[in-house]
């Protein structure tokens, strides 16, 4: 059978609510309770290796340490959301909408460095994978990262354009949805998986120009029968069914001579009822649950499926 390497990397938060709204007093019932009842089990069950992307707030939060020393078969690797790390911390936040791309690019570095020290502090070792917060990469990221040793970056939404409060847009239309090495660095990019049936097979030079919002390119484009929507490899964005579909789609698009690679990402928050705007109730984290062990079913039945950690990656890229 066709090897598929499977990675599944999971933005590491503290409890959250409706439009993300922080819930006050802080807390982290989705990492304390939430991740050994509804994630362990299933990651056990399918030999899958998770990759822990923690957020500053969690890595100064006692009990989650201590939950992710504890456990074995995982990855941990970093999230920035700038308003929990010096400089310029901002404790006070009612939600986490700032992002590095609107930083000084000295401010920007200094919190990730202070990020990877706190990671080294709690762990003893460098963390070699990293995910933006609200994928808001800036200019200067990848070079920061390359300076702090980093290995693999999954900040990039192939098919997305992000639109922030600052006025700030990241378009990442055009960018290749395979993993790919970032120039003038050492690292890796892993794009979040995501899939376009139609726009997919135009050349990345056209598709660089389309944005979520109807641009003149998406409207001549759309006349001429470029018209499905973008698919995330993610639950809850998908049912079971549109997992599949979405991993068959990447798998197929891949190179003949590289091995495909799927990267599932979602916040830990959102398998914990009420602690994200996503599952609500227990009956939704358990469809929600429901939808991951479909689409493991489907890959273990179909495929060799090799399940690594984000930064691990570096090592099998060719």
């Amino acid at each position: 059978m066709k090897q598929v390497y499977l990675i599944i990397s999971i933005d590491t938060e503290c409890d959250k609510g409706p439009g993300w709204k922080l819930q006050r007093p802080m807390a982290f019932e989705n990492i304390i309770m939430g991740q050994p009842q509804n994630l362990a089990p299933l990651f056990g069950q399918y030999s899958i290796k998770p990759t822990y992307l923690l957020s500053p707030e969690v890595m100064q939060h006692a009990d989650s340490v201590s939950y992710f020393k504890s456990l074995k078969h995982v990855e941990l690797g970093t999230h920035l959301h700038i308003e929990f790390i010096e400089p310029a911390a901002d404790w006070e936040a009612d939600r986490t909408k700032g992002i590095q791309a609107d930083l000084d690019s000295g401010v920007e570095y200094d919190k990730l460095k202070n990020l990877t020290s706190l990671f080294k502090d709690q762990f003893g070792y460098q963390p070699s994978s990293f995910r933006a917060g609200r994928f808001g990469i800036g200019k200067d990221s990848f070079q920061h990262l390359h300076q702090l040793g980093y290995a693999v970056d999954s900040s990039v939404t192939p098919f997305k354009t992000h639109y922030y409060e600052s006025g700030t847009v990241n378009n990442f239309w055009g960018c290749p949805v395979h993993p790919y090495r970032i120039s003038n660095t050492d690292l890796i990019q892993v794009p979040v998986s995501i899939a376009n049936e139609d726009f997919s097979k135009l050349p990345s030079w056209i598709v660089k120009n389309v944005k979520d919002k109807r641009t003149l390119s998406k409207r001549v484009l759309g006349r001429l029968g470029y018209k499905s929507k973008s698919k995330w490899f993610r639950p809850f964005k998908s049912d079971g069914k549109d997992l599949m579909e979405v991993s068959e789609q990447l798998i197929k698009s891949t190179p003949a001579n590289k091995t495909p690679v799927l990267n599932m990402m979602f916040h830990s928050n959102e398998i914990w009822p009420a602690a994200s705007p996503y599952c609500q109730t227990e009956e939704e984290v358990r469809l929600y649950c429901k939808a991951l062990k479909e689409v493991f079913d489907f890959l273990h039945d179909n495929y060799a499926v090799c399940s690594i950690g984000l930064g691990e990656y570096a090592k099998y890229f060719k």
